[in-house]
């Protein structure tokens, strides 16, 4: 799960217009296409919601699904989260 910039197995919902996004460098990319709405910056630090990508459950910021039904059975989203800016990911080999 992820995208090209980070492992994890949740996106963030931008919280000005609720789209869901990988990551901030996912909505960067998205704003760079065209044929997209534009979104503003992802500003990590105001989200309030995240969705599981294994059950897609929408919920408050965590670093774990809270769906008693997730396949995750309550693992964390990524090894690595920060509960200031939102920053998770799961690659074993980044240094963050």
């Amino acid at each position: 799960h992820g995208c090209p910039h980070y492992a994890r197995s949740c996106k963030l919902r931008h919280p000005s217009s609720g789209r869901l996004y990988t990551c901030r460098l996912c909505c960067e990319q998205e704003r760079e296409n065209p044929l997209s709405e534009e979104d503003s910056n992802l500003d990590r630090y105001s989200v309030t919601e995240i969705y599981c990508m294994k059950c897609n459950t929408l919920q408050p910021v965590s670093n774990s699904c809270i769906n008693p039904a997730c396949e995750s059975q309550g693992s964390a989203f990524a090894k690595y989260h920060c509960k200031i800016c939102n920053l998770y990911d799961d690659e074993p080999n980044k240094n963050i």
